[in-house]
């Protein structure tokens, strides 16, 4: 495959589905197609990580002035603005670590705000390729963004949604185990846990060791010797087909959860123990976008 130089206009959209979060209004990534080329022409935090590390997260809202309030009230974030295309792009950071960017896209269309997260790569084109002979589909194919890199976005067999990204630079790891205000965790919730298995391992070299608790299983993705992330079967009576979903560090779950409360935010799962780990809560954010904290036991 060859890599795609395009430009694609506001307005014109490829096919794949996309998986937002927030429990309803789950909608085709047809929509997003445009939106996906412009968010990746921001610049990113240079930086030099292993594949298989995630290393940006994308929230494409509804009311980026308010998500921008939201999470600089809620974790501290500091914001800068670039433009692309004439559009606002909100480049967030947290403690001097680029993080991730806010995009605007139409309410109109139906989507709910959602998060995206990128998954560094050392070919692109090698790994879109791969996508569909592992039983996964390509929603935007593999595409250069001139001074930036490349990307893709892509979706598991089961209907998780991820983006590869490579590099044109060298990139700095961020602090591990990752401070309060910090990306720490991405987790899928799908219908059928072996089949994303197989394919991530397959796809990005993760590796995955089960364990058991409150009568069901986890599963801890690893890149290398670091833990990336999980993979849960979705709870029966679950509102939402299979999604990824990002956790926050913090210093105080229940401190955390009750203050994105008081900043409009819709608690869908209260601060729970998980033994021997630590705690974590859930919520969407006012605009709809599903996102996790999360509070390591301390040695």
């Amino acid at each position: 495959m060859k890599t795609q130089k395009r430009r694609i206009a506001r307005g014109r959209f490829s096919a794949g589905v996309y998986i937002s979060s927030g429990g309803q209004n789950y909608l085709p990534i047809h929509l997003l197609d445009a939106f996906y080329m412009e968010i990746m022409r921001a610049p990113m935090t240079a930086s030099t990580l292993p594949a298989g590390r995630v290393v940006w997260h994308d929230l494409m809202s509804t009311d980026p002035a308010a998500s921008q309030a939201f999470y600089a009230e809620l974790f501290g974030w500091e914001f800068r603005e670039t433009e692309i295309d004439g559009a606002p792009y909100h480049i967030f950071t947290s403690g001097g670590h680029d993080q991730g960017g806010i995009l605007a896209f139409d309410p109109s269309m139906g989507i709910p705000s959602h998060w995206m997260a990128y998954v560094n790569v050392d070919d692109i084109d090698a790994t879109v390729e791969r996508v569909p002979t592992l039983g996964g589909s390509t929603c935007i194919p593999a595409t250069e963004i001139e001074g930036i890199g490349r990307f893709a976005v892509i979706q598991d067999p089961t209907g998780g949604t991820l983006s590869p990204f490579q590099s044109a630079h060298e990139q700095k790891d961020t602090p591990y185990p990752q401070p309060a205000g910090m990306f720490c965790w991405d987790e899928l919730m799908t219908d059928d846990v072996e089949k994303a298995k197989a394919f991530y391992a397959e796809l990005f070299g993760w590796t995955s060791e089960t364990h058991t608790a409150g009568g069901g299983d986890y599963h801890l993705l690893n890149q290398g010797e670091r833990q990336i992330g999980g993979i849960m079967q979705i709870p029966e009576g679950a509102p939402h087909p299979p999604m990824w979903m990002p956790y926050v560090a913090t210093d105080d779950v229940r401190a955390g959860c009750e203050k994105a409360k008081s900043l409009g935010a819709t608690i869908y799962v209260e601060p729970q123990e998980i033994p021997g780990t630590g705690h974590f809560c859930v919520f969407g954010d006012p605009q709809g976008a599903s996102i996790a904290l999360f509070q390591g036991v301390r040695g």
